[in-house]
């Protein structure tokens, strides 16, 4: 409130907050060594309350509604960047048990030592990329942005406005989104034993039964009983009454999950507010969102390209709203 805004600043070649160094992220990536059991979490969007459930999975903590769950510096990169480096390094080493890190770099400027170094014994270290349908992966920047006073690169607190923004390539904090998501797809083709795409979408279900089979197929990835996954999904439709008082602790609020709302940022919920904004949007955004969705098309493939394609099928994609409002407590295990 009152402070100023801060612009991004251009780092190996991508938009960054205005804290991070090039220099030293390049000693970050020589220097830091991680180890067995290590877990990265990347995505192109910013992480709330997806980071949560995965750092709770990560760590063992299956309440991913608990106070201080992400109060470590899991953002790696910038935890560097602000402590510097030998001090990043030593304060991590310190954890116990497995660790979980987040960090939006794309493969080539991984944070640490990568590809990883071969491990005989333990768990290898893994990375979990985070992907999403671009209206939903649009929709979780815009409603994180529009709070962040002194970072946001927004004039307006408009959507359609950000969506113009997007389709231009006038917003590419972190590069673009889809060359961001396409290069972790190709990581997660060319090494399997190390590298998994996740989908934000699937987390974001308002159906328990379709995150509970996306949190086991993370764990069996990460070589995590699936009964503890299991327990994890149930207990993220089961919120406590202070949920509050922990979420407004987090560095990034998730603002939407105050009040009652769910924790994980909602993929029905967002493709609609899209479509909505999208419809009312002046023929200039219309038409920008069209060539957008043409240029990415003619650049991604595989899963990627699936994801574009659903965005472009536009409101005919979007679930209808009754099945997009959240099933809490009972009514979770009453549907199976």
């Amino acid at each position: 409130q009152g402070r100023r805004c801060v612009a991004p600043k251009l780092v190996n070649g991508f938009m960054h907050p205005h804290w991070f160094d090039e220099c030293t992220l390049r000693q970050l990536k020589t220097e830091w060594q991680p180890r067995s059991g290590d877990v990265f979490l990347v995505s192109h969007f910013p992480l709330r309350g997806i980071q949560r459930l995965l750092v709770g999975l990560v760590e063992g903590r299956l309440d991913p509604w608990a106070a201080n769950l992400i109060d470590k510096p899991h953002y790696c990169d910038a935890a560097a960047c602000r402590r510097g480096v030998g001090a990043f390094i030593q304060e991590v080493a310190s954890w116990p048990g497995r660790r979980c890190f987040k960090t939006h770099a794309f493969p080539q400027h991984f944070p640490c030592c990568y590809p990883f170094e071969p491990m005989y014994e333990g768990t290898p270290p893994k990375i979990l990329a985070i992907v999403a349908e671009p209206r939903h992966a649009i929709i979780t920047w815009w409603s994180i942005l529009k709070n962040m006073r002194r970072l946001r690169p927004l004039d307006s607190d408009l959507l359609e406005d950000f969506i113009l923004l997007i389709s231009q390539k006038q917003f590419q904090m972190f590069g673009d989104l889809i060359d961001h998501a396409q290069s972790w797809a190709n990581e997660a083709m060319a090494n399997p034993r190390h590298v998994r795409l996740c989908s934000a979408d699937r987390l974001g279900s308002v159906d328990a039964k379709e995150v509970k089979a996306e949190l086991e197929s993370i764990a069996e990835f990460l070589e995590i009983p699936k009964q503890s996954a299991a327990e994890l999904a149930a207990n993220l439709f089961r919120r406590p009454s202070d949920a509050d008082e922990a979420l407004i602790l987090d560095d990034l609020v998730p603002y939407e999950a105050l009040g009652g709302g769910p924790l994980i940022e909602q993929y029905g919920r967002n493709v609609h507010l899209f479509e909505d904004a999208l419809n009312a949007a002046t023929f200039e955004v219309r038409s920008s969102w069209r060539g957008a969705l043409g240029d990415w098309l003619g650049s991604a493939y595989s899963k990627i390209a699936h994801l574009v394609e659903v965005s472009a099928r536009g409101i005919a994609s979007v679930p209808p709203h009754v099945l997009t409002v959240p099933l809490k407590g009972d009514a979770v295990h009453a549907a199976g």
